[in-house]
């Protein structure tokens, strides 16, 4: 995880991003699913929507500190900060990387 003072940026203002559908398994519970991924989106850390995570019963852990997040001109993110994450294994074709 990024050190608490780096700014964490959601992703560039490029419109060109492909998209490529992954699968994602969960550490805790094993629950896959097959989902369209934004392929470097030039984010600087890893992020998953809250919806989703929620729709598909994923679970979430509690952050010790809420990390704020920043679009690309710099604006904090009017979605407010990230208060947990979810612990994941990501697979691309034969490849797969925690995240």
């Amino acid at each position: 995880m990024a050190s608490e003072g780096k700014k964490k940026f959601i992703r560039t203002g490029r419109v060109d991003v492909p998209e490529v559908l992954i699968e994602i398994k969960t550490v805790d519970t094993g629950e896959r699913v097959s989902v369209k991924a934004l392929l470097d989106s030039g984010a600087t850390e890893c992020f998953i929507d809250e919806e989703f995570v929620k729709k598909n019963g994923l679970n979430m852990t509690p952050m010790c500190h809420p990390a704020k997040i920043f679009n690309v001109n710099g604006t904090e993110n009017q979605n407010g900060t990230i208060k947990a994450t979810v612990d994941l294994l990501v697979f691309i074709n034969s490849h797969s990387e925690r995240a």
